[in-house]
Formats: C-alpha cells, structure tokens, sequence
C-alpha cells in the first residue's frame, strides 16, 4: 500500500532534485577519460609504424593502459571516500600532468630507450626512429 502523504496530491508531478555542478564535471571528466581507452586503440597501427615496434609490443602497452584502469579503480575509489572526490580527482590530473612532462621532455632530449636497445645489441635504429635518436 502507498502512503498518501509520501506520494503527494493525486496528479502532482513529482519533483526531480538536480544533480549538483561538481557531480556533471566529475561524470564529464570521468567520460572523457574512459574514451581516452577508446580513441588510443584505434591508433595502434600508427604507434607500431611510428615507433618501429611489432603489434604485440604495441598491443601490449594498450592493454596495460586497460590493466592499469581496472586495477586503480577500486583504489581511486577508496582514496575518493578517505580524502574526497575533488582532491583525489586534481591529484589524478596532476599524476597525469607531470608523468606526461617527463615523458615529453625524455622524448626532445632525444632519449629513446628504443635506439638505446637497439646500439646495445648491435643494430640499427630504422630511419623513423633515428630521426628521434
């Protein structure tokens, strides 16, 4: 049976409470996020061309890129309930932030592990990659 007066008037249309600003940011956020997954796969022939590598190594960092989202979720989460939602989300962007200074800075300096490997081992940088060598 339903209570009359949790119900409201006959007819009345029930309120909807909005979803405060700081929520659809985070959902935009955490959308845009998820598509990352989604836009970097398609590109995996390109990565495999541009950094002279076979598909499985390619396909590996995607997949461990997967991996990784699928392992940290559950940790963002229980950092989101200790410190809060916001700080635990600007501390992911800055994480991400600086991880992708260093790495545009190790790739100007002309720094690839790829070239470093390769003279290791005797080899030859391909002309792609020697050019980042």
């Amino acid at each position: 049976m339903v209570d009359s007066e949790a119900a409201g008037p006959p007819g009345a249309v029930p309120v909807r409470e909005r979803m405060p600003r700081a929520i659809w940011v985070l959902v935009a956020g955490s959308f845009l996020i998820a598509i990352g997954f989604g836009i970097v796969a398609p590109t995996l022939p390109v990565f495999v061309r541009s950094f002279d590598v076979g598909i499985s190594a390619a396909s590996l960092v995607i997949s461990m890129f997967a991996l990784s989202r699928l392992v940290f979720a559950p940790v963002g989460g229980r950092l989101a309930s200790r410190f809060g939602e916001l700080p635990t989300y600007a501390a992911g962007l800055v994480i991400v932030a600086v991880a992708t200074a260093r790495a545009r800075s190790r790739a100007s300096t002309g720094t690839s592990s790829h070239c470093a490997r390769s003279a290791a081992s005797g080899r030859r940088c391909s002309r792609s990659a020697r050019s980042r060598c």
